[in-house]
């Protein structure tokens, strides 16, 4: 869960991102209390990035994960991490542009911050943010 108060981040203190995203395709089966989102991210290994060995770092809180693609093949449990605020990829190529495809499922009735998708008065709504909202089903540092 994110602090109540947001980190301020100063520009001295900006790195860039270990992977860039260069086209993301999202699709909704919306429900109120029970929506599937998947993912399809074009990705590579961002050459001005501070470490060549750094895996990929998916934010995201509140998300049941169902399923992790990359490059086709569906990833095994211990082939990636989840914790309560992101999705953690150690093997993800080094070298090339890959598809990586994320299925998860989302509750938007139990969604009380307001952000990401959320259910207010029996209509479905999205709060976007510039960096994009940790409470969707994709966000990462690595948005450019």
């Amino acid at each position: 869960m994110r602090e109540a108060t947001p980190k301020t981040v100063y520009l001295k203190d900006y790195t860039p991102p270990e992977y860039l995203i260069g086209q993301v395709e999202l699709t909704f089966l919306l429900d109120e209390r029970d929506c599937q989102v998947t993912s399809r991210l074009r990705m590579q290994k961002n050459p001005a990035g501070a470490d060549a060995s750094a895996p990929l770092v998916l934010d995201g809180e509140n998300l049941k994960l169902e399923s992790v693609r990359l490059a086709g093949r569906v990833l095994q449990e211990d082939e990636y991490q989840v914790t309560p605020e992101s999705l953690i990829i150690p093997g993800a190529p080094k070298v090339e542009v890959f598809l990586l495809e994320i299925v998860t499922r989302i509750d938007p009735s139990a969604n009380t911050a307001l952000e990401g998708l959320y259910l207010s008065n029996d209509m479905l709504c999205t709060q976007c943010e510039a960096q994009a909202s940790a409470a969707s089903p994709i966000s990462s540092t690595g948005l450019t």
